[in-house]
């Protein structure tokens, strides 16, 4: 008997159907999804279906779908163009740096409205 387990038979489906491109990344074990299937979990989503039933039916984790559309609504489609997996996209590292330098500056003015009371 081998110690390999067979992963589901939904999940083998899925890997195969409709050219969909899903990988392994051989470093950490990862699944690697294409942009085109964020974009589709995503308008699964949008389209009226709920978490569950996207990621029943694209077998992908639930928690993974959420975070993709939670990406997609902040950022849209652009988010999911990095070139590395699992590495975030410099764009919205640069969003982010500039809403954080945003509000720094903003509790700064407000620091000083208080000294000026004082």
């Amino acid at each position: 008997m081998s110690a390999y387990a067979a992963p589901p038979q939904h999940f083998r489906e899925n890997l195969t159907n409709g050219g969909n491109k899903m990988s392994k990344n051989k470093r950490d074990n990862k699944m690697v999804y294409s942009k085109k299937d964020k974009l589709r979990a995503v308008s699964l989503v949008q389209s009226g279906k709920n978490y569950r039933e996207a990621s029943s039916e694209l077998g992908i984790g639930i928690t993974t779908v959420k975070r993709w559309v939670r990406l997609y609504d902040a950022h849209g489609p652009d988010c999911f163009d990095h070139t590395k997996p699992g590495k975030p996209n410099p764009a919205l590292i640069q969003s982010s740096d500039d809403r954080l330098l945003k509000r720094i500056d903003k509790l700064k003015k407000i620091l000083v409205s208080i000294v000026e009371e004082i």
